[in-house]
């Protein structure tokens, strides 16, 4: 590949010849850009896919102290106020501490209400809690997650019962009357699906 440059001496034009890239060269190197740029999306694949990991395990953690540390202040006599679950404006009026509906679930009457309170309004789909870190367009937070693997990761499941429940297939360990039962969902190093659960005794 050949350009010309024009250079004047002595009234006479000469024509230089300026050598450039063969077209060998150039594909080789555009051969070399492309390797880079595969490599580069891989590891930045990887370093999302680790990152979203991460803060779904810190999530977990926190969602759970927090809701332990809020309920263990009700014997201490500090009021627990949530944010309702229709604005996520907080409710200084309704203290979940002494909230007695009169209905045999209470306890997961307590545990919906923590869901509102990190949660996602049904109906207007307007969130202030946190986001699920695999899905950002999700509340992180539910009373159930879903049953398809495919969208499990970066959800944490919170609910309650009031009897025992030695029956369910699922829980191990079994549910006691009176726990919050806490369920977070990640992957694991091979992408697999996991689920960490942890009870909490409220009476």
């Amino acid at each position: 590949m050949f350009s010309f440059q024009l250079i004047k001496n002595k009234n006479k034009i000469n024509f230089n010849y300026l050598k450039g890239f063969s077209l060998i060269e150039l594909l080789v190197v555009v051969a070399i850009i492309g390797i880079l740029a595969t490599v580069g999306i891989i590891a930045f694949d990887g370093y999302t896919t680790t990152a979203k990991k991460n803060s779904t395990d810190m999530l977990c953690k926190r969602i759970i102290n927090e809701v332990k540390s809020k309920w263990t202040a009700c014997q201490a006599g500090v009021p627990l106020y949530l944010k309702s679950s229709n604005s996520g404006i907080l409710d200084t009026k309704s203290d979940w501490c002494t909230f007695n509906s009169g209905s045999p679930s209470i306890t997961n009457t307590r545990a919906q209400a923590f869901v509102g309170h990190y949660g996602t309004h049904s109906q207007t789909g307007n969130m202030w809690g946190p986001r699920n870190p695999y899905r950002p367009n999700v509340a992180a937070v539910n009373t159930s997650c879903p049953t398809n693997p495919d969208y499990q990761p970066g959800c944490i499941e919170i609910f309650g019962t009031d009897k025992n429940n030695s029956n369910c297939g699922h829980c191990n360990p079994p549910i006691k009357a009176g726990e919050f039962v806490f369920q977070c969902y990640n992957l694991d190093g091979n992408n697999q699906v996991t689920k960490y659960r942890e009870h909490f005794q409220t009476k």
